[in-house]
C-alpha cells in the first residue's frame, strides 16, 4: 500500500502522562504534538469514556486515524491506561483504516508486541493484506473500494436539516469557499464535513475536507495556505474568527451565518432556485435512494457547467474562455451573471 506513510503508538498512563511511545518509519515532533493533542485518550467525557474511540482528520498532507482502546494488561505495564494506534495515509478512506487498526489493535492486544504489529503492517506493503492475530481471519484491502468513502454517510438527512438553506451549502462547494462547521458532537462533525463534498461530486475532491481542526496556530496556519475547505470545529468561539470563513454551519442549531465579506458571493440566482427545488424534491423523495438523490443533483451540476462552456463557443466552433461580456451580452440579470462567472472560474472557464 503506498499510500501509507506511517504507523505509531500513543500511551496514557495513571499519572494521566499521554505520549507516544512507538512509531515507524518516523514521525516529526509537531505530528506526535498533533495526534497526541486529537487522540481519545486526550478527550475524555465526564464519565472518563471517550468522546469517540476512532477518530480522524486531514492535515499537512495527508490523512491520519487514530483507534483507541482501555488496557489493563499488567505484562505489558503496571502504568498503562489507554492505548491508541494511529495509521497517516495519503488516502481518504476512514471505513478502511479503522477495520485496519481494529485488526493491529487486536493483534496488539494479543501479542503485547510493537514488534508483532510492525509485521503486520508491513505485510499490507508486500501482501496488500494482513492475518489478524489471534483469529483465523485475513484483512484484505483489495476488497475495499474507495469510491465507497464518498458515499458512506447520506446527503438526503443533511439537506432536510437544512431545509431550503440548504442551497447555500450547496453554493459554497460549487464556488469553492471556505466553510467552517461547528458541532459539540465530534461524531458529527466528521460525519457532517465528508458529506459536503457530495454537493460538488463531479469535481470528487476530498482533499478539502478537515474534519476536526483546533483553534491553535499550528493547525490554523496550515489551514490558512488552503485556497478552499470545509474544515470542522469543536470550539463554539471559532464563530468569531471570521477570517477563517466564507460560511459558517452551526449544525447543533442548524444555522448557517454568511459575514458581510462574503455576502456577494451568497446572492440567490434563477439557477440556485431551482436547484434548490430539486435537492428538496430529492431530499423528500422517501422513493428515492440516496444515491439517486446524489446522482440527480449532480447531473443538474453537470448540465450547468455543459451549458455554461456552451456559451464559450466560438463562431469557428472550437471552445474559447467565458468573459463576463458573453454574460451581459447573453442578457443574463446581473445576479445570474456574477453567479456564472464565479462558477467558470472555479472551473477553469476564464481567461486570467
Amino acid at each position: 500500500m503506498s499510500q501509507l506513510v506511517a504507523i505509531g503508538l500513543i500511551e496514557k498512563d495513571t499519572e494521566d502522562i499521554i505520549e507516544f511511545t512507538w512509531a515507524y518509519p518516523t514521525m516529526d515532533k509537531s505530528i506526535k504534538e498533533l495526534l497526541v493533542r486529537k487522540c481519545p485518550p486526550s478527550n475524555l467525557s465526564e464519565s472518563n469514556q471517550y468522546l469517540l474511540p476512532y477518530v480522524f482528520s486531514h492535515g499537512e498532507g495527508f490523512w491520519y486515524y487514530m483507534l483507541a482502546s482501555k488496557f489493563n494488561n499488567k505484562e505489558y505495564s503496571g502504568y498503562v491506561t489507554d492505548i491508541c494506534f494511529t495509521i497517516l495515509s495519503k488516502d481518504f478512506h476512514p471505513e478502511k483504516y479503522y477495520d485496519i487498526l481494529q485488526a493491529l489493535l487486536q493483534t496488539f492486544l494479543f501479542s503485547n508486541s510493537v514488534v508483532t504489529v510492525l509485521k503486520s503492517y508491513l505485510s499490507l506493503f508486500a501482501k496488500k493484506s494482513l492475518d489478524i492475530i489471534g483469529t483465523d481471519k485475513v484483512l484484505n484491502i483489495s476488497s475495499y473500494d474507495p469510491r465507497k468513502a464518498f458515499i458512506a454517510c447520506p446527503l438526503k438527512p443533511l439537506i432536510l436539516q437544512f431545509g431550503i438553506e440548504s442551497i447555500l451549502l450547496y453554493n459554497a462547494m460549487l464556488l469553492k469557499c471556505r466553510v467552517v462547521v461547528y458541532s459539540s458532537e465530534l461524531e458529527a462533525l466528521l460525519a457532517f464535513t465528508r458529506t459536503l463534498p457530495l454537493l460538488a461530486l463531479h469535481r470528487q475532491n476530498w482533499s478539502i475536507v478537515f474534519p476536526y481542526v483546533d483553534l491553535v496556530d499550528y493547525e490554523l496556519t496550515s489551514l490558512k495556505e488552503q485556497p478552499n475547505y470545509v474544515a470542522g470545529f469543536l470550539d463554539s468561539s471559532v464563530e468569531n474568527r471570521i477570517d477563517l470563513y466564507d460560511i459558517f454551519v452551526n449544525i447543533s442549531s442548524s444555522t448557517i451565518t454568511i459575514p458581510e465579506h462574503a455576502k456577494s458571493r451568497f446572492s440567490l440566482s434563477k439557477a440556485h432556485k431551482e436547484i434548490a427545488k430539486l435537492m428538496m424534491e430529492v431530499a423528500n423523495d422517501t422513493g428515492k435512494s440516496d444515491q439517486q438523490a446524489i446522482k440527480e443533483i449532480n447531473l443538474k451540476t453537470k448540465e450547468m457547467i455543459t451549458n455554461l462552456k456552451n456559451l464559450s463557443i466560438q463562431e469557428d466552433g472550437t471552445p474559447g474562455m467565458i468573459s463576463y461580456e458573453i454574460l451581459k451580452q447573453r442578457k443574463f440579470t446581473a445576479t445570474m451573471s456574477n453567479f456564472l462567472f464565479a462558477l467558470a472560474t472555479v472551473e477553469g472557464l476564464t481567461q486570467l
